[in-house]
Order: C-alpha cells, then sequence, then structure tokens
C-alpha cells in the first residue's frame, strides 16, 4: 500500500441513513460483540459558538479525529482508527492528515462506509488478521 493511500471500506453499499445513526450502530456493536475493546470516540461534529469551540480546542479538541479510536493492539497492529461515512460523505484534509498518520504511527486506519464492512474490520481485528485493503 503507497504511503499516501487510506483504505476504503464498504463503498459499494454505504450506509444510506445518518452519519450519526451509523456511529450509534457503530457503538452499539462495539458495546455488545466487542466490549473487551478499549475505545472512544471523540464527538467532533455538531456545530457550536464560536467561543466554546475555541475553548475545546484550548482543552486538546483535534480537528480531524477518527470516528472511532481503539487502543487496544492486536499482533499486527497498535491500534485502529475507523472513519465513518455515508453514502456520498467524503474525508476532509484533516481527517486523511489523522488517518495517515495513524498508519504511519503502526495502526490500521481506514475509512468504512457499510456496517458490513465495520463487521468485517472488527472481527478481522479482534482475530488478530491483517486487514486486506479492498480494491
Amino acid at each position: 500500500m503507497d504511503s499516501n493511500t487510506i483504505p476504503v471500506h464498504g463503498k459499494k453499499k454505504p450506509y444510506l441513513g445518518r452519519e450519526e445513526y451509523f456511529q450509534e450502530a457503530a457503538t452499539s456493536i462495539l458495546k455488545v460483540k466487542y466490549k473487551h475493546l478499549n475505545y472512544f470516540h471523540v464527538p467532533n461534529e455538531g456545530k457550536r459558538t464560536a467561543g466554546y469551540n475555541a475553548k475545546l480546542k484550548r482543552q486538546g479538541l483535534k480537528s480531524g479525529v477518527s470516528d472511532i479510536i481503539i487502543l487496544t493492539p492486536n499482533k499486527h497492529y497498535r491500534g485502529l482508527a475507523i472513519e465513518l461515512k455515508v453514502r456520498t460523505g467524503k474525508t476532509s484534509d484533516n481527517q486523511k492528515a489523522f488517518l495517515l498518520q495513524c498508519l504511519s504511527d503502526g495502526y490500521y486506519a481506514c475509512v468504512c462506509y457499510s456496517t458490513d464492512s465495520l463487521l468485517d474490520i472488527l472481527a478481522r481485528y479482534v482475530n488478530d488478521e491483517v486487514i486486506q485493503t479492498p480494491v
């Protein structure tokens, strides 16, 4: 894989709802099926006042952080970073930079467009498999 290539999964059959519902579905999957993983979500989305946004940035909020971060390592990766997108969603420059940094740091990092792909990535990750980049 090229060092500037971010793996993209599930774009052929994307999640058709809103991204917030995809995030809720992903969190439900993690809570029920993968509760042993140390994971979190950074709530970067949403509208805020300029003052509150500035306060969060002073406190360390970083633009572009992926939707799902899994800190539990496996045999092949130091962790997992997944950016969730729906239908025509596109990654921002900050999201791309974050994903590329994660890849460089030994994490598996990707953009995921479907629940099926998310389930596949998580299953492969917990089973210590190398996650294949889709073609």
